[in-house]
């Protein structure tokens, strides 16, 4: 018997049955299966690799390295595990078990402890899936809510003093439905002491790790995922893999990130370039830091003369009601129509200033997490294969059997309990295809 056939074998006794493998990275392979409880339904279970396997059969010199690698399967349970509370922004464990194996080799039989990691099942892509999909780079406003959610999940591991160590856009999953982005893959996570130089294996993927991260002994801190997460993002909004920390310390530049994609605003273009910093004491030494770098300041412009200030400080409260009427207010001032009894005509939102309409939806997506915003909307609506009705129906705009349309303000939910996309709303655009021609506008401002 094989050792794949062997090792679906042994899952299936568990109660295992694996439907399809969804991947493999350096060392280790993933399986969907179903469970055997009926609370998980559809998990993830991953091992390691069993070409792996296959090759210590020929070559017993391997053995040491495997024993390593699976020591990392095992570290990768216990610090998910050992996080006291639930994250949503990291991926859940469920268990881990073990499985003996015996090898035959040349003469011998050698027994071999093999983890088994059982993890959810994230229903959705990777950023690296997403961008690949597009043919322009993610809007900023986008990448910023993917970027700012990661961003709290790695200060909760860093709490624990711990490293990723393998933050990139293939390790990051957006959730279908809810655009919520989660963590994955915690295979060479580590412990680390601050100000104190460590031995660590030397596992890294270019062009994301910093050049502590090439060296074995080497002192890391928050600063080494930092670096990371601002390549992450670089590759976000360029599409474009930044160079990578070996070749820019024998001499290659890095390129400016709006020398790719001058939408990038300065603010998080510089915040970018500071997080990859060559020089780990020249870089944010906290997340926090460098989170509030990125969002320090907000990009007010108008093309119209519009001020603002209010609806950023409404959002900014979480005053999400204020904030909805301010919304449509400032939508009015900036197409010249807030003295016209408080329309918008197609003409009107065909031509609605492009800087106008990314500083609206910016400020919304910023301040409710990525929950709500124009540009979220517009995603809604794609996915339901442009079709207004079945977008209304998504975000909570029509409710019950009869898909009643729902009454404003009085039936529109003004909190974070909304579905995705549900703000910001308009009474005089609700029911009306009018609303579907702002997403129209929203593509062509590459939002």
């Amino acid at each position: 018997m094989d050792i794949d056939e062997l090792i679906r074998q042994k899952l299936k006794k568990r109660g295992y049955d694996i439907q399809r493998e969804l991947g493999r990275g350096g060392y280790g392979i993933t399986y969907l299966t179903t469970a055997p409880s009926p609370l998980e339904n559809l998990v993830v279970i991953k091992s390691i690799k069993n070409d792996l396997l296959q090759m210590l059969k020929s070559d017993i010199s391997a053995l040491d390295s495997l024993n390593q690698i699976l020591k990392s399967f095992k570290n990768e349970a216990d610090i998910l595990l050992n996080l006291e509370h639930p994250h949503p922004n990291i991926v859940k464990v469920f268990r881990i078990f073990s499985e003996n194996l015996e090898l035959p080799i040349n003469s011998n039989v050698y027994p071999l402890e093999l983890f088994f990691l059982v993890v959810e099942y994230i229903e959705g892509e990777n950023l690296q899936q997403i961008v690949n999909k597009q043919i322009s780079p993610l809007s900023e406003g986008k990448a910023l809510s993917y970027i700012q959610q990661i961003g709290k999940a790695l200060a909760v591991i860093h709490e624990k003093n711990l490293l990723h160590r393998d933050i990139k856009p293939q390790n990051i999953m957006v959730r279908e439905k809810t655009d919520k982005a989660v963590l994955i893959d915690f295979g060479i996570a580590r412990e680390f002491t601050p100000e104190i130089t460590q031995s660590h294996t030397v596992m890294y993927t270019d062009p994301y790790a910093p050049p502590e991260q090439l060296r074995r002994r080497d002192q890391r801190g928050c600063y080494t995922d930092i670096y990371s997460l601002a390549a992450t993002l670089y590759y976000l909004l360029t599409k474009q893999p930044p160079t990578s920390a070996y070749n820019r310390i024998l001499g290659d530049s890095l390129n400016e990130p709006h020398e790719f994609n001058p939408n990038i605003s300065d603010i998080v273009n510089q915040a970018i370039l500071w997080g990859m910093e060559l020089q780990p004491c020249n870089r944010p030494q906290t997340v926090e830091d460098w989170l509030e770098k990125l969002f320090s300041s907000d990009d007010l412009s108008s093309e119209k003369g519009v001020d603002y200030t209010k609806l950023r400080d409404f959002l900014k409260a979480q005053q999400w009601q204020e904030a909805d009427k301010e919304t449509f207010a400032v939508m009015l001032k900036a197409s010249g129509r807030e003295t016209q009894c408080g329309w918008l005509y197609y003409k009107d939102i065909e031509n609605f200033p492009c800087t106008d309409l990314r500083t609206i939806d910016q400020l919304w997506i910023k301040y409710s997490d990525g929950r709500f915003g124009f540009s979220l909307q517009k995603r809604i609506w794609e996915s339901v294969g442009k079709d207004y009705f079945q977008f209304a129906d998504r975000v909570g705009w029509r409710k019950g059997y009869k898909k009643e349309w729902i009454n404003y303000p009085f039936d529109v939910t003004f909190d974070t309990t909304a579905h995705p996309g549900h703000l910001p709303i308009s009474p005089r655009l609700l029911t009306s295809p009018r609303w579907s021609s702002l997403f129209f506008r929203i593509q062509t401002c590459k939002l």
